[in-house]
């Protein structure tokens, strides 16, 4: 199967997976999710296409050198998530 593809989102895909992910998350209260902006991000494009972003959330962790290192957490709760939103059509499709 190989390497996944990954690409690097420009300023613009950014600021889309977060217009998408913040509309998505005040349409959803029952998430449990606080507002995008409590969350450091980390961003990485995915696929060929350059079209999907994943989004990693995570609360301040002092102990997490989060701007240097891509952070892989299993059953983080809500300080810790993942989403994917399809840049195209502004869709979260998972979180």
């Amino acid at each position: 199967h190989g390497e996944p593809v990954t690409w690097t989102p420009g300023t613009e895909d950014v600021l889309s997976a977060e217009a998408a992910l913040a509309e998505h998350i005040e349409a959803s209260p029952d998430l449990g999710v606080d507002a995008l902006e409590t969350y450091a991000r980390q961003y990485v494009g995915i696929g060929e296409g350059e079209d999907v972003v994943s989004v990693n959330a995570l609360c301040a962790v002092d102990d997490l050198d989060w701007e240097d290192q891509f952070i892989v957490v299993a059953d983080g709760g809500s300080c810790f998530w993942q989403a994917t939103v399809d840049l195209p059509t502004s869709e979260v499709r998972s979180l």
